[in-house]
């Protein structure tokens, strides 16, 4: 299950760790970015990667409403301590707003909402890639095949539906996983998508499509990781 990426924007420093603490082994959700300063954020929202922002209303400066305007269409959870807003900030109808104190239950139902409604309509994600100086945005569907660097395993070799090839710069294999859930481990240093997988033999993964697209027609599959997928194309098949 692909985790929401959350970007927290709150003036108050302690929220910021409270929230990473309560939130470190979260199965929904990964607090990615945190900013203490809403200018700063309006500033970076561009160009990084979040699928929620978690946004404070009263802040100094400029307050969580303005921010939220700027946002767009980009989905937002309000947090706020004072009540003097709460009609203003209805009106611009975040998913939820959640008044502070408040518990890990009360914002659990918040995350677990924002997760019913965007979590499926996540379609594209900002990477790091040795062909450009600044993220770009890839489409998430398209990957199907991704390897490990031959010369920095740190960085991953990725192929998308059409034989586009990007090197992805610092990634685990973990993390492609969980931005694009169709893919499988089929051994320690490859990926591969769920609907390029033909038939699997013995410890052999045959690829559909795979001259056209430029991946190999075969791979390896380790023993440990062919349970797994066996049991993933079972159920994908009820």
């Amino acid at each position: 299950m692909k985790k929401l990426n959350v970007a927290v924007v709150d003036d108050d420093e302690s929220m910021h760790e409270i929230l990473k603490d309560l939130y470190e082994n979260s199965s929904i959700v990964n607090i990615d970015r945190t900013y203490l300063d809403p200018a700063k954020f309006i500033k970076e929202a561009p160009v990084i990667n979040f699928d929620l922002c978690l946004l404070d209303i009263s802040m100094p400066g400029i307050n969580g409403l303005v921010v939220a305007q700027v946002l767009g269409n980009k989905p937002y959870i309000f947090i706020t301590g004072s009540e003097d807003k709460l009609k203003e900030a209805l009106n611009l109808k975040p998913i939820d707003i959640v008044t502070k104190p408040f518990n890990k239950e009360r914002l659990d139902y918040a995350f677990e909402k924002a997760y019913k409604q965007i979590g499926d309509k996540i379609e594209y994600g900002l990477f790091n890639i040795a062909e450009c100086s600044k993220k770009i945005k890839l489409y998430l569907p398209d990957f199907l095949y991704v390897t490990t660097d031959e010369v920095d395993s740190r960085n991953k070799c990725l192929i998308m539906n059409g034989g586009i090839k990007y090197t992805l710069m610092d990634y685990k294999l973990e993390d492609l996983m969980l931005a694009a859930p169709h893919l499988v481990k089929a051994n320690r240093h490859q990926l591969v998508a769920m609907h390029a997988i033909h038939e699997i033999e013995h410890d052999t993964l045959t690829l559909k499509n795979a001259k056209p697209n430029g991946i190999p027609g075969e791979i390896t599959l380790s023993p440990i990781y062919k349970e797994a997928l066996l049991k993933l194309m079972f159920h994908r098949q009820l």
